[in-house]
């Protein structure tokens, strides 16, 4: 956490130092492409859209023209905010004003198109690209992207189709035809396609077969899960959070919970965990009746006993800048030459022996527990109001709202709305009742002092049934003086019927 700290600090300050130099260049009117790139690429992994955005202006009032890399940086500051539309706008503007456009810009707007299955605005994404030269019209990795987000809408048609027209598919193509299929739970057809895959030479990733086990899971069965795990391990493929994830999915969606309780506490004792699979697992406790575990589970989560390992931190600007510069010479021809088996591994001999100044506490991995989500609470007051308990929902959303940092959203509103509707409901139900037992004069001395409060509720009950007791004596007592001496009272119960 204190290496972490330090990182974000140092980022803030490597931001606020590149944007005085930028003000500074903007100023003395020695502005070039290249800065302009670099705080578009430090504003893109921020998403500071507004600054970005300001930028771009400033290269339009400074007549620089952008290149391929202006464009795809530019896109994925927008398309990280979720501006959709103003990307594809921004998209046509600047290749309107003669900018580089390459294939990382089209991309980039496909995949985050995918993500939320926006089919039209892909297919306008995709159109464009193929009005553009050879090289992009022609790119695999756009003609992929788009299959992909064909895929995940569940267009099978469509995306068999484009499928067909690949003239050499690539495994991102096959994984998006497996989540086409996915997505109408069609195990056999997925596991069809990979089999294709495999025949054409690829080798499935476990992306590939994480798509396999969500049509296995949509499918509602749970034949084909056996068999796609074997195949998994077969190929050295280990089972990730995403993994886990479907196959709890896979245990609600066909009503076993044994199965969930398999694979969950499988993820938990090998700490490949993630927010997105306890939410997952608490959701299907919820669905499948268990309540009280999904309580332990959000229980477990709040006192840190669920643990991950976080991921690695992505190269730093410097190292990017680098490979980049690789890249270029490479495909200028101005590459070094490559070094024999030989070189190689007398290189690595010598990389493993150097001494190391890195402690040997930051060179592995250490685990991090997990915190709780918004999602995560919601799933908890949802649990906690199915099983009759509004305060400890009125709890956790003070504890969500004050203590934790995050935002509720309506769903947590429209819980807390229902728990205190709930609590109001106990309530006049109680005060009546002790009202209707007030009225009788023999009612014990406790209950003309109760506690009306919302914490003493189960007080008030017991004195409410004090009171009705008192007042069914008192009945008995009355009518038994005002019956008349030819009429004998009925005989006691015995204690079976009593």
């Amino acid at each position: 956490q204190q290496q972490a700290l330090m990182n974000t600090t140092m980022a803030h300050k490597a931001l606020r130092v590149a944007e005085q130099a930028f003000v500074k260049k903007v100023q003395g009117g020695a502005l070039k492409l290249i800065d302009c790139n670099k705080m578009l690429g430090m504003y893109s992994q921020r998403q500071l859209d507004r600054k970005a955005t300001t930028v771009l202006d400033t290269m339009k009032d400074q007549r620089i023209r952008g290149d391929a890399h202006t464009t795809a940086n530019y896109i994925k500051v927008l398309t990280r905010k979720g501006k959709f539309h103003e990307s594809l706008g921004a998209l046509r503007e600047l290749q309107g004003l003669g900018w580089g456009v390459n294939d990382v810009a089209y991309t980039t707007l496909l995949h985050a198109l995918g993500r939320v299955k926006r089919v039209q605005l892909a297919h306008q994404v995709y159109e464009m690209a193929q009005q553009q030269k050879k090289p992009v019209r022609d790119n695999i990795d756009i003609q992929s992207s788009y299959l992909a987000v064909l895929g995940k809408a569940g267009l099978t048609e469509l995306a068999q189709q484009m499928f067909d027209k690949l003239r050499q598919p690539n495994i991102r193509a096959y994984t998006a035809l497996v989540s086409a299929h996915a997505f109408h739970g069609q195990a056999d057809s997925a596991i069809g396609v990979v089999a294709k895959a495999k025949s054409a030479g690829l080798t499935p990733d476990r992306v590939m077969y994480n798509s396999v086990l969500r049509a296995c899971a949509n499918s509602k069965t749970l034949d084909t899960i056996p068999s796609v795990l074997e195949t998994m391990s077969a190929a050295n493929i280990a089972l990730d959070a995403h993994s886990y994830s479907e196959l709890v999915r896979a245990g609600a969606n066909s009503q076993n919970l044994a199965f969930v309780h398999k694979h969950f506490g499988a993820a938990v004792s090998t700490n490949i965990l993630d927010a997105r699979l306890v939410e997952t697992a608490m959701w299907t406790y919820l669905e499948l009746g268990a309540i009280k575990d999904c309580q332990q589970t959000f229980h477990h989560l709040c006192n840190g006993d669920y643990k991950h390992f976080p991921k690695q931190q992505g190269p730093t600007l410097h190292q990017r800048d680098a490979k980049a510069k690789r890249h270029h010479d490479t495909r200028r021809g101005n590459s070094k030459r490559k070094a024999t088996p030989v070189e190689a591994e007398v290189r690595a001999e010598v990389t493993t022996n150097a001494p190391s100044t890195v402690p040997k506490q930051a060179q592995s991995l250490s685990l991090v527990p997990l915190a709780p989500t918004t999602a995560a609470y919601n799933l908890a007051m949802k649990a906690y109001l199915q099983a009759g308990e509004p305060r400890r929902v009125i709890e956790l959303f003070r504890q969500l709202a004050d203590t934790t940092g995050l935002r509720y959203n309506e769903t947590s509103v429209d819980l807390l709305r229902d728990a205190k509707a709930q609590v109001g409901r106990r309530v006049d139900a109680l005060e009546s009742t002790v009202s209707a037992a007030l009225a009788v004069p023999s009612a014990p001395k406790a209950i003309h002092n109760p506690q009306s409060s919302v914490s003493g509720l189960e007080a008030l009950a017991e004195l409410t049934l004090q009171a009705r007791k008192g007042a069914a004596r008192a009945k008995s007592a009355d009518g038994s003086h005002s019956q008349p001496a030819a009429v004998t009272a009925p005989p006691l119960p015995t204690q079976s019927s009593s």
